[in-house]
């Protein structure tokens, strides 16, 4: 082809890009991009991200729009446009959000599907109005379609697909097969082997088809709400699994005392007699060594006391013990109030996962005099404050959500019990490893 073809093929693709198609086209891609962004979460800096995000969308949209009208590409696009569209904004999207792979095609695939709602619409009232392709009112539907769902989208999806995408890890491929395996169907039965308009027959199966679509959404749904449902009765039943442990330790524990506490008064007259008997004799020294003895045994039938909430102080004292019995330094310093707007229960069971964890961490170590565990919590300008920290001799890997990882079978309960109640109570948790230290951070409004 020469220059002069070659300009003219650019000059009347240029004059195309008015087309009514072409503007249903980067009209509907723009409104589902919009989707897209209220969906999916950017990365910080936020602004800046979602700036470049912006620019590349509308950049892909130009990119497809110039394509079909200067190489008179429609009818590929109207068939092929997953592949033009939707697998660069899958890249592309990549480096800029915060869930990736699984997450952000499942995100993709849920907005998709609003696009072939909007997209059924458009076609069928094109179809009853004019009995052929009409751009202009196919556009028109399918905004009025997208106004019509983006509520739902805000109200519905994006809370349970945030919720979903912080919980779920490896389930991620089997969901998003169902899900294309529905966008395909929808998709081939309006477009294959023509356009549905030649085959309006089909009309109602297309409707079938997203009408299933709409029921696997829900039951995906309905399936997490147990999930979550069942993780909450878990979290529950290890609260009372704890207030269980610490009643029988503390019952052990007066049970113990009250064993020493009857011999020694069983002693005490003869005790008292001997210190008499040495005072008598002149032996201040030997009287002084019996009263310091009794003073010694005596103060080890006291029962420890570490903060002044008690159901803290239960779990606490049960899981000190459980420290010093792996021979693991500690070091504490509990400023906790009796009363709290928070459940002391649930406080106990944070206290109670943190510090087993910390545990958990510490006997990886082989060398004793490396075990260190720190606790410190204390009350400051309406806010509560609490940090744990423990030796650890290996790398901790974080999840996207800055959460430990572990691969070990009947571990990581108690970091998904420490997410649930900083959820519940709107918490900042924080966890961090700096060299051979590892740190838990909990601060909540009080």
């Amino acid at each position: 082809m020469s220059a002069p073809d070659t300009l003219n093929s650019f000059y009347k693709g240029a004059n195309r890009m008015f087309d009514p198609a072409i503007i249903r086209l980067v009209v509907s891609q723009l409104l589902l991009d919009f989707f897209i962004l209220a969906l999916i979460p950017i990365k910080t800096p936020k602004k800046k991200n979602y700036f470049i995000v912006g620019l590349g969308i509308l950049a892909i949209i130009f990119i497809n729009a110039v394509i079909i009208t200067v190489f008179g590409l429609m009818e590929f696009y109207v068939r092929f446009y997953p592949l033009t569209l939707l697998v660069p904004y899958f890249i592309f999207l990549s480096f800029f959000v915060v869930y990736k792979g699984g997450r952000l095609l499942f995100a993709i695939m849920i907005v998709e599907s609003f696009g072939n709602f909007a997209i059924s619409n458009g076609i069928l009232v094109s179809y009853l109005f004019y009995g052929q392709d009409a751009p202009l009112a196919d556009t028109l539907a399918r905004v009025i379609t997208l106004a019509i769902l983006f509520p739902v989208l805000m109200r519905f999806v994006r809370p349970q697909y945030a919720r979903m995408a912080k919980s779920l890890n490896k389930i991620w491929a089997i969901l998003n097969v169902i899900l294309i395996i529905a966008y395909v169907a929808a998709y081939f039965i309006a477009f294959f082997p023509t356009s549905i308009m030649d085959r309006p027959i089909y009309f109602i199966h297309l409707y079938i088809v997203l009408a299933l679509t709409i029921t696997i959404y829900v039951v995906l749904y309905k399936l997490f709400e147990e999930i979550e449902a069942k993780s909450e009765a878990q979290n529950e039943k290890s609260i009372l699994a704890l207030q269980v442990r610490a009643l029988a330790n503390q019952s052990a524990e007066i049970a113990s005392n009250e064993e020493k506490l009857a011999i020694l008064r069983h002693d005490m007259r003869h005790r008292l007699r001997m210190v008499g008997e040495e005072i008598h004799k002149g032996n201040l020294e030997e009287a002084q060594k019996f009263l310091e003895n009794c003073d010694h045994e005596l103060a080890a039938t006291a029962r420890k006391t570490y903060c002044k909430n008690s159901a803290v102080n239960a779990a606490v004292t049960y899981y000190f013990g459980m420290a010093e019995n792996e021979r693991i330094s500690l070091d504490y310093t509990l400023d906790i109030p009796e009363n709290l707007p928070i459940p002391e229960d649930e406080l106990a069971v944070v206290f109670a996962n943190a510090i087993e964890n910390a545990i958990n961490s510490c006997v990886k170590i082989g060398d004793v005099s490396l075990r260190r565990i720190s606790v410190k919590s204390k009350v400051v300008a309406n806010q509560f404050v609490l940090e744990i920290g423990n030796s650890c001799n290996e790398l901790v890997k974080f999840n996207l959500a800055g959460l430990p990882m572990t691969t070990l079978e009947g571990h990581g309960t108690g970091t998904a019990s420490l997410t649930a109640f900083a959820k519940k109570h709107k918490a900042i948790m924080n966890y961090a490893q700096e060299g051979d230290w590892f740190r838990f951070n909990l601060l909540i409004n009080i």
